[in-house]
């Protein structure tokens, strides 16, 4: 669910989308695993807020893109934002990358 975020003094963007992406996607999915009614009260969220909890350190990355790719502007602030900058969370897509194979020699 795409939301906005404003930020406080000393947050980094990285620490945001692991908070919103991240550690609160895992929190949500433990909350409907003890009460199956938050799930079905919140209607069709219960599958997005799944496949964000698997977001590890390593896909991390690509949401700090999409994100950045969503604010404009945003990376020219720097690494630490200041307090009362407005950031557009949104909803996350899936990346797919073209994995190929690369041997050093033919067999």
């Amino acid at each position: 669910m795409a939301t906005h975020y404003t930020a406080k003094d000393g947050d980094m963007l990285d620490a945001i989308c692991w908070q919103h992406y991240g550690q609160g996607a895992k929190l949500m999915q433990a909350a409907y695993a003890l009460d199956p009614r938050l799930a079905e009260a919140s209607s069709g969220l219960t599958e997005q807020l799944l496949s964000l909890a698997q977001f590890g350190s390593s896909r991390l990355e690509l949401v700090v893109e999409q994100v950045l790719d969503a604010n404009p502007g945003l990376a020219n602030r720097g690494l630490v934002l200041s307090a009362g900058t407005r950031v557009y969370l949104p909803d996350i897509t899936p990346e797919v990358k073209d994995t190929r194979i690369v041997r050093l020699w033919d067999e």
